[in-house]
């Protein structure tokens, strides 16, 4: 029996007992129960939404080519910038060479990406990144850079995302690594 078909009976029986008075305000104070109390039950069985995680770790390596030629391992720390932008930091080290010499070498970037695909609708997805750097030599010491890069960004495997970038930023860049995966989207 639902509420609605209880409510006459339970009026029924409170009339009996109290008198008509008393059976008009128990209609009254029953109707209002009778639809308030499902609606609140229904907007308690809404499930939680899962929560984006603000922060997308990275590890990557990169080949820095041009007249200095640098390998390096790097970190790096993604957030969301909107549903297409990600704004990103990332830093490396490793060695870098010229002709006769070779010595350590830093990169500090600073990189805005722009994902064609942020709801993951295809396994392999492109994007298109800028932004600036700092790239320290022991060969030629620090030095400011304008990067572009394109790249693609593959399928899920187990919470961590491969991907390859090619580009220019003080010379060629070739780089490839794994990002944590999104809950939601790239």
């Amino acid at each position: 029996m639902t509420a609605r078909a209880a409510l006459p009976l339970a009026i029924a029986l409170w009339s009996v007992a109290s008198g008509p008075l008393a059976a008009q305000r128990s209609a009254a104070r029953a109707e209002h129960l009778v639809v308030s109390v499902p609606a609140s039950l229904g907007a308690a069985e809404i499930p939680p939404q899962p929560r984006a995680h603000r922060l997308q770790p990275s590890g990557r390596v990169d080949v820095l080519a041009s007249r200095i030629t640098a390998v390096q391992a790097g970190l790096g720390l993604d957030a969301m910038g909107g549903r297409y932008l990600r704004l990103g930091i990332v830093g490396g080290l490793g060695g870098s060479w010229d002709r006769s010499t070779s010595g350590l070498s830093a990169r500090v970037d600073a990189v805005a990406r722009y994902v064609l695909d942020p709801d993951r609708t295809v396994r392999w997805a492109p994007y298109i990144g800028g932004g600036v750097g700092a790239r320290y030599d022991r060969i030629a010491d620090w030095r400011a850079v304008l990067i572009l890069a394109l790249g693609v960004e593959g399928p899920d495997w187990n919470g961590v995302v491969p991907f390859i970038e090619a580009g220019y930023g003080g010379g060629t860049r070739i780089g490839l690594g794994l990002r944590a995966t999104r809950p939601q989207g790239r």
